[in-house]
């Protein structure tokens, strides 16, 4: 294990390093834990990959010794033991990550297909629609032209169109409102044009 890696391990050990106020075993549990932790961490990491988990994993581990510390044989190794409560747990955690990403939307080949054909289809379709409006915004007065220049690909707004043209600016939001529906039935119908 990397230098940095056993220092985190031991840092951020869910192992208390203090022993006061001690329940029944707690003392002889610690010591133990202490002795295999590093091992444990070893035996962990390889099954879930990431260092976070790793950890994680070992502290459900410690948790699980903790809580079945009774039924352990004093007379028998504890870190064999304490490497089948890992494993079990690594289980555990396993079948908690296939569950999470099981709720994940899983997108089929053919549903991927599918949808790269119909972006396929909106690129296609939109650059239409820009060719037919160039083709609209030619049949507008140079006015309306200018307006909409100014009011969508210029940096003025309608109020300096307003003023420059003294005009209200009310007047100018009905002329837009109205030059947007003269262009939307010119691209529509130029659209249809082609197609047909």
């Amino acid at each position: 294990m990397p230098e940095e890696s056993k220092d985190q391990t031991e840092n951020s050990s869910p192992i208390r390093r203090t022993e006061s106020h001690d329940a029944p075993g707690q003392r002889e549990f610690i010591r133990l834990v202490q002795d295999c932790e590093r091992s444990l961490f070893r035996y962990i990491l390889p099954m879930v990959v990431k260092h976070a988990d790793a950890l994680d994993v070992l502290q459900e581990t410690i948790v699980q010794l903790w809580a079945k510390f009774d039924l352990y044989d004093r007379d028998q190794p504890f870190e064999p033991w304490a490497r089948k409560f890992a494993y079990m747990q690594v289980l555990r955690f396993r079948e908690e990550r296939k569950r999470k990403q099981s709720k994940l939307v899983r997108l089929s080949d053919a549903l991927i297909e599918k949808l790269s054909a119909e972006s396929d289809l909106q690129a296609e379709v939109q650059k239409l629609r820009e060719r037919a409006l160039a083709k609209c915004m030619n049949k507008l007065p140079p006015s309306d032209t200018r307006l909409l220049e100014t009011r969508y690909w210029g940096s003025g707004s309608v109020r300096d169109v307003a003023k420059t043209d003294d005009v209200e600016e009310h007047k100018l939001y009905r002329q837009l409102h109205r030059i947007r529906l003269i262009l939307r039935k010119c691209i529509e119908s130029t659209i249809a044009t082609w197609e047909a």
